[in-house]
């Protein structure tokens, strides 16, 4: 484990109910693709960052989350948010209960297309920089409904939600993945000051990049590409993934040695190995 695993912490925010997911059989982040689920596919990216805790805050069904957690992820802890009062809330809820210092990764459990090295580029930039937040974005050819990454200088000044932008605010294309690497002492003492004074009366963890900027603490930000941070809240958009993440899993197959005749027709699942030669 290198010094950063060894005081790194992973939070992931999969307590939502999902309702655009339309599904009475399972919790949105149990839906997936390739053999995963939504919220199996952002483990298997954290995984190899080696931290020394990882932790899903779990709210709606969250009976169901937990006993599939417990199948796919034994070694993560568990956080119940019983009312889902926003994102801010729910790192709130494990921020201010954990001691210690380092650094805290916090992603959504709803974004299955996230790579290891991208985690991995973001953690160390972070450590690289000095900054106390550094946030995974990506430039969007059509940002609407999500967070505007507003700069200023070389950093980042603000997230302004789609519902509480101006027409400037709005006209940005940088959006924020909901993907964040946190100084941890400095995330415990913002969370604190979150309020609910915005459009949808929650509390936003994108406000505490405000908090950190009123306190004059540096925040950057990583840029990814936009396929990789997509999340997905609707079964269209569940398929779009699978088919991103099949054409990327059978590339890797390809380069590797794998003949792949029908690319366009062929489906695997993350788990299978398939040794060079192979057709």
């Amino acid at each position: 484990m290198t010094e950063s695993a060894a005081n790194l912490a992973v939070i992931v925010l999969a307590a939502g109910e999902g309702t655009r997911m339309k599904s009475r059989a399972l919790p949105k982040v149990l839906h997936g693709f390739a053999g995963r689920s939504m919220v199996g596919h952002v483990l298997a990216a954290t995984a190899p960052l080696a931290a020394a805790q990882t932790a899903v805050v779990i709210g709606h069904r969250r009976e169901e989350v937990a006993a599939h957690l417990d199948d796919i992820a034994p070694e993560a802890a568990t956080a119940i948010q019983a009312e889902q009062r926003g994102t801010g809330h729910a790192v709130r809820i494990l921020a201010e209960s954990a001691e210690g210092e380092g650094t805290v990764l916090v992603l959504p459990g709803d974004a299955p297309l996230l790579r290891a090295q991208t985690l991995q580029a973001l953690l160390d930039e972070h450590h690289r920089s000095g900054a106390w937040a550094t946030l995974l974005t990506s430039v969007l050819a059509d940002p609407t409904g999500y967070g505007r990454v507003i700069r200023s200088g070389s950093g980042v000044a603000r997230v302004v939600e789609q519902k509480d932008g101006n027409p400037a605010e709005l006209a940005v294309d940088e959006v924020a993945s909901g993907v964040y690497a946190f100084d941890h002492a400095q995330l415990r003492a913002a969370v604190q000051k979150l309020t609910t004074d915005n459009a949808q009366g929650e509390e936003y963890l994108p406000e505490v990049v405000s908090i950190f900027v009123a306190d004059r603490l540096t925040i950057g930000a990583v840029t990814a590409p936009a396929e990789e941070t997509a999340g997905v809240n609707d079964r269209v958009q569940l398929a779009q993934a699978h088919h991103t993440y099949n054409a990327r899993l059978l590339r890797e197959h390809m380069l590797a040695g794998v003949t792949v005749t029908g690319p366009t027709s062929t489906w695997v699942d993350a788990e299978v190995q398939i040794e060079a030669d192979a057709v």
